[in-house]
């Protein structure tokens, strides 16, 4: 897939993304949307109640990956290591492609697929 159109993209994430090429993009609704590459995902929020947008960026070196469910909606858990973890929650619907494209990132960075092959 090829997400460099550069104007679908807000500029806060081209930033973060760097030269990564985007292989993931989940759109979260409302403008939110995750943005997956082989190195990491960045969950951006296009509108905040004090501030415009905000972007959270989670790299693909974890450990484990964990889904609980939290008030009837899945809780993603990316573990780093015994101290390290990161949480979000997303809508039932979306976590499929949302863990299909990390574990495809995942993959990526230890080199267990290449670049053009999807999970």
């Amino acid at each position: 897939m090829n997400f460099d159109n550069a104007d679908s993209i807000p500029q806060s994430v081209r930033e973060l993304i760097d030269t990564d090429q985007i292989i993931a993009r989940i759109d979260l609704g409302g403008g939110d949307a995750i943005f997956v590459t082989a190195t990491q995902t960045i969950q951006y929020q296009s509108q905040r109640l004090l501030n415009n947008e905000l972007t959270e960026t989670y790299q693909h070196d974890i450990e484990r990956i964990a889904v609980s469910e939290k008030r009837n909606k899945p809780n993603r858990t990316l573990m780093y290591d015994v101290a390290d973890t990161a949480e979000s929650t997303v809508t039932v619907a979306q976590i499929d492609d949302i863990l299909t494209s990390i574990l495809t990132g995942m993959l990526h960075t230890i080199h267990a697929i290449t670049s053009d092959e999807i999970v």
